[in-house]
């Protein structure tokens, strides 16, 4: 496994544990929920470029 999908992965968890810490401030979660964006968003380019890259024969 690649260093960037685990840099991903431990942005998406930071974001769920953002996301249910328990307060009601809108601007953590509003944190949590960008950070997990960013982190499947990097997830989806990293899939799609190792997708995309041509096969040795």
């Amino acid at each position: 496994m690649d260093k960037q999908y685990g840099f991903s992965i431990i942005l998406i968890i930071v974001g769920f544990g953002l996301i249910q810490t328990g307060n009601d401030v809108p601007f953590v979660v509003g944190s949590g929920v960008g950070t997990i964006s960013i982190g499947v968003l990097w997830l989806i380019i990293q899939i799609i470029k190792a997708w995309k890259k041509p096969k040795a024969k």
